[in-house]
């Protein structure tokens, strides 16, 4: 039976190949265009091409970037590849090759370039003499590193290890390894931890996200680094602009215009930085400090002449202590019986699937419940209910409008508020559980523009 349907045409963006049309019936015009793409098309066609593509932002600049560095000559095609038409898919596979080549150039400048004042705590006497500048300063900021089997564990302080920490005071930067693979201090961590905790304890600090470093200091080795948290410049940062990157080395970047690389642009292993070696781990590192005790001085700087000082008392009257009670309350954590919960999730199933008999009487068959077409087709198809939005669809906002029409509505969103219930709590929450029995979520103080709290890690407004 011949094919009467339409012919597929495939509109061919390159100048190389202006003027030709494929269709599905013309086969050796189809070949000819393939031929052609593959052997006549320039490299100026083919990124005329590639660029004309409805590229993402972060595309468009990694693009971008391959271009120049391939007529620069800094780095070419995969031989293997050379046989082949050049696509988007291999630019940007290119570019991540691009990418490992300007890491190493960076970071063999960044310690080609350690300033003086990096110091690597590789002898207790540097601990003392670190110590020492922290008594000296009325001010120290501080920041830690983090390693674990995944990238999720070295964001977990319940799973994760701490690699190291750094402290800026009295004009000096230091890092501290506690768990590199490379050991300078032949000491355990917990024994230099002793050498330092009453004096980090003392200090007052500013960090730059202190939840996370705060945690991490109290879970691993009971230093409390949140009683005396002066300031944190993530919170101030949001305070003054909630609709930016709240980054470090962004706020750098576009506040004082000191360019410098994000961690994962740096280090893509982000679950391995024990395993970076010492003299790039203390230039990274104890720059991160330096950084966040200068954007500290530097917002500070701006208070009076921008008139600032209602915020500024709001950032220590108010989000300071109130994100000091947080860490306390995340540290404390939330009791929860996984068994209770696991019944409750067996029970709210039986409910769900005695929901789906009835549900499947009305219909005269079985779907898929969680197909908002098969939903659609049955109700406003099958049962002729009102379909308010016009396009069949089966919101919650539109089926609780039309409830009143037939009982298998109601029916549809107890069903669909069960299974919320169940996805968002009794199959969710047990996952959440750490090894001391209970949830210690993360809250956030500045988690939304409209400056209300949010929680994640899970959620946890309305548990009670």
């Amino acid at each position: 039976m011949k094919d009467k349907s339409p012919d597929l045409k495939l509109n061919i963006r390159s100048p190389a190949l202006k003027g030709l049309e494929v269709t599905r019936s013309n086969k050796s015009l189809r070949d000819a265009v393939e031929k052609k793409m593959l052997h006549k098309e320039t490299f100026e066609e083919a990124w005329e091409r590639i660029l004309s593509m409805k590229n993402s932002n972060p595309d468009e600049r990694r693009l971008e970037e391959v271009k120049e560095a391939m007529e620069k000559g800094e780095i070419g095609r995969d031989p293997d590849s050379t046989n082949k038409r050049f696509s988007k898919a291999e630019a940007l596979r290119m570019h991540a090759k691009l990418a490992e080549i300007k890491r190493e150039g960076v970071l063999k400048e960044l310690v080609d370039n350690t300033p003086d004042n990096y110091v690597l705590v590789d002898s207790r006497l540097k601990i003392a003499e670190m110590n020492s500048d922290i008594k000296k300063s009325e001010l120290i900021a501080f920041d830690i590193e983090t390693f674990g089997e995944n990238k999720e564990d070295a964001l977990d302080p319940y799973e994760g290890r701490v690699a190291g920490f750094s402290v800026t005071a009295n004009g000096n930067n230091y890092y501290v390894p506690l768990n590199h693979t490379e050991n300078p201090l032949s000491m355990t961590d917990n024994e230099i931890i002793d050498d330092v905790k009453d004096v980090l304890e003392d200090a007052r600090t500013v960090m730059h996200n202190a939840p996370f470093d705060c945690k991490w200091m109290y879970i691993h080795y009971k230093v409390d680094m949140i009683t005396n948290l002066n300031a944190d410049t993530r919170i101030m940062a949001t305070a003054l602009d909630e609709n930016r990157s709240h980054r470090l080395k962004d706020l750098l970047t576009d506040w004082m215009r000191q360019p410098s690389d994000n961690f994962d642009e740096l280090f893509p292993e982000t679950n391995k930085f024990n395993e970076i070696p010492l003299d790039v781990a203390l230039v990274y590192a104890a720059g991160d400090t330096e950084k966040t005790l200068r954007l500290y001085e530097w917002i500070k700087s701006k208070v009076k002449p921008y008139k600032l000082e209602r915020i500024w008392q709001l950032l220590f009257d108010i989000e300071m202590p109130v994100a000091r009670t947080f860490i306390w309350s995340d540290l404390r954590g939330i009791k929860f019986d996984v068994e209770r919960s696991k019944d409750l999730d067996e029970y709210y199933a039986k409910e769900q699937r005695n929901l789906e008999r009835k549900i499947f009487r009305y219909f005269g068959k079985e779907i898929n419940l969680n197909s908002p077409s098969q939903k659609s087709e049955m109700l406003f198809g099958k049962l002729g209910l009102t379909d308010l939005s016009g396009k069949g669809s089966t919101a919650q906002k539109f089926l609780k409008r039309i409830e009143g029409e037939h009982e298998v509505v109601n029916l549809l969103l107890e069903h669909s508020e069960l299974g919320k219930l169940r996805s968002s709590f009794t199959q969710k929450l047990p996952s959440n559980v750490k090894k001391d029995g209970r949830i210690h979520p993360s809250h956030n103080t500045w988690g939304a523009k409209t400056g209300r709290f949010t929680c994640s890690n899970p959620s946890i407004w309305g548990v009670r």
